[in-house]
Order: structure tokens, then C-alpha cells, then sequence
């Protein structure tokens, strides 16, 4: 439930961004992330004013598990899990490419 009011909240404030239509709601609330909505929040979250921003690889993948969780060898072997595809490609990729422009636009 709680979840739920977070996620209808940031849909609203991306429908004051101009990036979603209020008809969107219900099948973004419904369904799982997918690279379309990831870009749509990195594209809103890119407005904001600050000196730094940050796209987690992951994020750009839609990994469910960060890459790097700190901790000792035992608890999480930190740096062995891998990407998904290697930077090359995720960076060739043209919805990749796309969402960097789309956010250095908006960052100037």
C-alpha cells in the first residue's frame, strides 16, 4: 500500500513535468519497469537543480540487484557480479544513447 502512494506521487510529479499523461497511471502503477518509464524518470529526475547527477549502470539495464554492495567476501563478493552486457554495448545501445542526450539537454 504504501508503495503504491509512492509511486502514484512520483507519477504525479512526473505529469507536472509534462512527461505523463494522467491516462498513463493506471498501466504504469499495474505493470513492471521497463526501459521506456526508466528513461522517463532519469529524464525527470535530470531537471532537477543540482551539481551532480548520477545514472546507476544498473538503472540502465533494469537490474534488479545492484552490481557493487559493499560489505566483506563472505557477506556479498563485492565486484564479481557483472553487468548484464559489457559498457560497450549498453553504451552503443540506441535507447542508451538517446536518454544521454535527452539528460545533457536538460542539464546543459
Amino acid at each position: 500500500m504504501q508503495r503504491d502512494m509512492e509511486k502514484l506521487r512520483l507519477l504525479e510529479w512526473l505529469e507536472g513535468q509534462g512527461l505523463v499523461t494522467r491516462d498513463q497511471f493506471a498501466t504504469l502503477l499495474a505493470e513492471p519497469m521497463r526501459h521506456a518509464f526508466a528513461a522517463t524518470l532519469l529524464h525527470g529526475v535530470s531537471r532537477c537543480a543540482s551539481q551532480l547527477f548520477v545514472i546507476q549502470l544498473e538503472d540502465l539495464e533494469l537490474l534488479e540487484d545492484p552490481v557493487n554492495v559493499p560489505g566483506t567476501s563472505y557477506q556479498y563478493p563485492n565486484w564479481q557480479r557483472k553487468l548484464a552486457v559489457p559498457l560497450e554495448m549498453l553504451f552503443s545501445e540506441q535507447r542508451v544513447q538517446s536518454l544521454l542526450r535527452a539528460i545533457a539537454m536538460e542539464r546543459g
